[in-house]
């Protein structure tokens, strides 16, 4: 019986330390993938955001069919350096140059696609444009970016230096 109980007692404690390691990693996952993604937004709630805690928006856009937007997203985006100052710094839109998708942008509706073409001019993808905190242009910038090139760029943004340099 005594050692029935001894038994019972080792398996009820490889039982709660169990329990303690995968609640444990979870909350670890849950906290390392939300530092590891940038936290991307459409155009809508970027505007809505900036409206009460106003930021430089960053928007990346982008074709289902371009394959340099896809190794952006998987090597220049996931880059923590990169995902800290987005995060910091910028709220990020991806924006989808092909999407008849209905938005409205300082208060006119179009599709994705006429905001993308249209409205901001782009041609090629993937192309990265800055607007600053009242939604106007700061730059554009056509083609793939390497992450030293991208983080170059947002953080000369970001920091405002691009007011003192043509």
């Amino acid at each position: 019986m005594k050692k029935i109980l001894f038994n019972f007692q080792i398996l009820k404690f490889f039982l709660i330390i169990s329990l303690l390691m995968i609640h444990f990693s979870f909350v670890m996952k849950n906290n390392f993938t939300s530092n590891t993604e940038i936290k991307w937004l459409n155009i809508e709630e970027a505007q809505k955001l900036n409206k009460k805690v106003p930021k430089k928006i960053f928007i990346d856009v982008y074709t289902s069919w371009c394959g340099w937007c896809k190794v952006m997203d998987k090597k220049t985006f996931t880059d923590p350096k990169v995902v800290e100052y987005m995060n910091k710094k910028f709220y990020s839109v991806k924006l989808d140059a092909e999407s008849p998708k209905q938005i409205t942008f300082g208060g006119q509706k179009m599709t994705e696609s006429e905001l993308a073409g249209r409205f901001f001019g782009v041609t090629s993808f993937p192309t990265t444009l800055y607007l600053d905190e009242s939604l106007q242009g700061i730059h554009k910038q056509p083609g793939f970016l390497e992450v030293a090139d991208f983080y170059k760029l947002v953080e000369i943004i970001g920091e405002n230096k691009y007011k003192d340099k043509p």
